[in-house]
């Protein structure tokens, strides 16, 4: 899947959630990666939330995830 599709679809598919992306998932939409098939969106969440295709890891708050800029 080309990289401007994956990130259209993550758009899409995140559009209304407030979550970070993490592991795969954000390097996959940042093109570190060659962009193989993952069955699920890895995301950060501070609260619940139901969005089909993802796996949610629940974190307090955003701050406290390491993360590169």
């Amino acid at each position: 899947m080309a990289a401007s599709t994956y990130n259209n679809y993550l758009r899409q598919l995140l559009d209304k959630c407030e979550c970070v992306l993490a592991f795969e998932s954000a390097a996959d939409y940042l093109g570190l990666t060659s962009g193989g098939y993952r069955p699920v969106v890895q995301t950060y969440v501070t609260k619940k939330q139901e969005v089909a295709e993802t796996q949610k890891i629940e974190v307090p708050s955003f701050d406290q995830i390491e993360c590169e800029k």
